[in-house]
């Protein structure tokens, strides 16, 4: 990959952390103790955004959330006549349709694929070739390696009664953050013995592999009801 890319911004001297519950779910002033004047509500979020505005903050994340909030576009609509600097970022989970229009072993089967062919793309020699290549590379990278998160906020929960709903779709979601947060002491250690860091990177591209692999063993949940 080109080195000579710059992936930050040399004015700052501070790390820079966003919070954006309020759009998609309530906001906390302690985390998980609700707090009635924090609901998620157009002046909550729109006195955010502005605050970030006004904090020399440059782009400010819009995203729809898994249960039901405000609507992403008409908020962002709303928010451009009131800002004059800030960049709104939103982000549409398209991963969430995908699973109902196509089934859910379909769609993870594309987008197990897609990560994969796209990582091979990016890590091995062809983003390297152009800056301009890299720029969209890197969105379609993003778009099949991500989009399929959105995918199982829908399809776990279909996979357990209601009783054990709620757990068995965390239990799944944060089993996958526990593996992925070794993966990361594995492309450390990979690139500690001597393989690049594009090697290494292409290397655990090839994960995706297991995702097809386990789609054999996956319930197809589309058009069934769900278990009580």
């Amino acid at each position: 990959m080109n080195r000579s890319l710059v992936i930050r911004s040399p004015q700052l001297d501070a790390t820079e952390v966003s919070w954006f519950s309020a759009l998609c779910a309530d906001d906390y002033e302690f985390l998980g103790v609700p707090d009635g004047r924090l609901r998620s509500s157009w002046e909550h979020y729109r006195d955010l955004v502005l605050t970030a505005e006004r904090a020399g903050f440059n782009v400010v994340l819009l995203p729809n959330g898994y249960v039901p909030g405000q609507d992403t576009l008409t908020l962002a609509g709303g928010m451009a006549a009131l800002t004059e600097r800030i960049l709104l970022l939103v982000a549409i989970r398209c991963g969430e349709h995908h699973p109902s229009m196509l089934g859910g072993r379909r769609a993870f089967l594309l987008f197990h694929l897609g990560g994969l062919m796209a990582g091979f793309a990016l890590f091995q020699g062809f983003a390297s070739s152009s800056d301009t290549l890299l720029m969209w590379l890197l969105p379609l990278f993003g778009f099949l390696t991500l989009g399929m998160h959105a995918g199982y906020a829908i399809y776990f929960p279909e996979l357990y009664p209601t009783r054990l709903r709620s757990t068995g779709a965390g239990f799944c979601f944060n089993f996958a953050r526990s593996a992925t947060a070794v993966m990361l002491l594995v492309n450390g250690a990979l690139q500690k013995a001597g393989l690049s860091f594009d090697n290494s990177a292409s290397l655990l591209s090839l994960l995706f592999l297991d995702g097809i692999v386990l789609l054999r063993w996956a319930p197809e949940t589309k058009g069934l009801e769900l278990a009580n």
